[in-house]
């Protein structure tokens, strides 16, 4: 076993593949609050339509950047689990709409809740002005990756993507 490598030895986009694995570790585990066994793109599907509401199925497939194909096959896995309900428009009965059922709501509030106290638990280890500095990082490099796919556009502008 190699021993540990200092934080300052360790480059660049090192120690950003390290945070990825933390970030997704804990979003990962995060979905272990769920009954059965869920993926995350899954989950990912319930966030985007926790955040936009009732919306169409091409809205969310956009959001998460994928084929329409692609997002109906996630939405048959949940609605078959009960944490998705399909609609139509009001307006143009062609149109399919997606909705959080309340044991969708449940489970993305649930998950949230605990990601959110496991990042409030890492932080609380940094000193303040090192708490400060990541996040003004982190935001920064969220900014930056806005516009290339990532399903965060609608986040940072406050629309779909």
């Amino acid at each position: 076993m190699q021993p540990p490598t200092a934080p300052e030895a360790i480059g660049d986009a090192e120690v950003l593949q390290i945070a990825t694995r933390v970030l997704a570790g804990i979003a990962l585990r995060g979905l272990a609050l769920s009954a059965r066994p869920m993926p995350l793109r899954q989950f990912q599907l319930l966030s985007v339509l926790e955040e936009m509401g009732r919306t169409s199925t091409e809205q969310a497939a956009r959001a998460l950047r994928l084929s329409l194909p692609s997002v109906t096959r996630l939405v048959d896995r949940l609605v078959a689990s009960g944490y998705l309900a399909r609609g139509t428009h009001p307006y143009n009965r062609s149109v399919v709409t997606l909705e959080l059922t309340s044991s969708g709501r449940d489970l993305v509030a649930r998950v949230m809740h605990w990601r959110h106290q496991e990042l409030a638990r890492i932080l609380h280890k940094l000193g303040s002005p090192e708490r400060r500095a990541a996040i003004e990082a982190i935001r920064t490099f969220v900014h930056a990756a806005s516009g290339t796919g990532y399903g965060i556009d609608h986040l940072i502008s406050g629309r779909p993507d």
